[in-house]
């Protein structure tokens, strides 16, 4: 995935773009919680808390391919009106990754944007002949047509194109599972995404927001111990960040989803929810405005939230 800035689509109207993009993420987010009952349960515990139900950002995975690649997800969100911003590279996942900020003026409150996306490519480059003539028959059954589409997609369309893009199973079908298998002896970003595509691999609620827990660790020990939701503890610890970097984040351990395979049914780690606490920029007493905050994301970090699917700790 290149580190260039390329754009792929023409946004629509700012009014378009913000009522199109709400429409999306609440459909997304009810989707989402069919298949991670945790998300529902924290959601309503916070909320009957008293607290800003806020998203911070939203992650996505992927295959480089025609159909599948970064590439359509940025456009996508481009005909939403996202702007492409900071690029990272993870070595050793051998991955990389952009955020998309959103639409609207960033001097407006954070609870009047949409969240921000997270978007992740697998490199093939560096893994085994086996692992990539895998992955080269799963990617040779996406469609050329699919970038164009969306590019093209009026507004009445558009809705209808994305919601099923981001809430459907690949186009290759149903994995065996010794495939599966092997991909995740290598990569479980490639294991997760051979089943689950373009769907949205986690949410993030913004806690810094929030107005009775005033600190990520006031969060987790409510979820973890007073909910008994297990957390992702990968590095040794549940925060990952650190007030100098402008950022902290947790999250919980990814939801288990029956998948049916060719030879049978077998529970795989889905999705996941993930909690982030951004510091403000400027010494203020009550920090509303998004461009209030640290907004940007840090490699360190994200690493290790990505492990919250691994199948070694669900």
């Amino acid at each position: 995935m290149s580190s260039q800035k390329i754009s792929f689509a023409k946004p629509f109207s700012e009014g378009a773009c913000i009522s199109l993009g709400a429409q999306l993420f609440a459909l997304l987010w009810a989707n989402y919680k069919e298949g991670v009952p945790n998300a529902i349960s924290i959601e309503d515990e916070l909320k009957n808390q008293g607290e800003v139900w806020s998203e911070d950002h939203v992650a996505f995975r992927s295959f480089e391919g025609s159909g599948l690649g970064a590439d359509i997800l940025q456009c996508l969100f481009e005909k939403l009106g996202y702007t492409r911003e900071d690029s990272f590279v993870f070595k050793e996942k051998k991955l990389s990754a952009f955020w998309m900020a959103p639409p609207g003026s960033k001097k407006q409150a954070c609870v009047k944007l949409l969240p921000k996306v997270f978007i992740s490519q697998l490199d093939i480059t560096t893994f085994s002949e086996g692992f990539k003539g895998i992955l080269a028959s799963l990617t040779a059954q996406g469609s050329s047509e699919l970038l164009s589409n969306l590019r093209n997609a009026s507004e009445s369309s558009f809705l209808d194109l994305a919601l099923m893009y981001l809430t459907s199973t690949p186009p290759w079908g149903r994995m065996k599972k010794s495939a599966y298998d092997l991909l995740l002896k290598e990569s479980e970003y490639a294991a997760w995404t051979s089943i689950f595509g373009s769907q949205a691999n986690h949410f993030t609620v913004s806690v810094h927001l929030m107005a009775h827990f005033t600190t990520l660790r006031q969060l987790n020990t409510f979820i973890e111990e007073k909910m008994g939701i297990p957390m992702n503890r990968s590095g040794g610890s549940l925060i990952k960040g650190t007030p100098e970097l402008l950022l902290e984040q947790s999250s919980t351990l990814a939801a288990k989803r029956n998948v049916l395979f060719q030879e049978g049914v077998h529970a795989i780690p889905f999705a996941f929810i993930e909690f982030a606490y951004r510091y403000p920029l400027t010494k203020v007493q009550s920090a509303e405005l998004w461009q209030d905050y640290y907004q940007g994301f840090q490699e360190s970090n994200a690493d290790k939230i990505f492990e919250s699917t691994n199948v070694t700790q669900v």
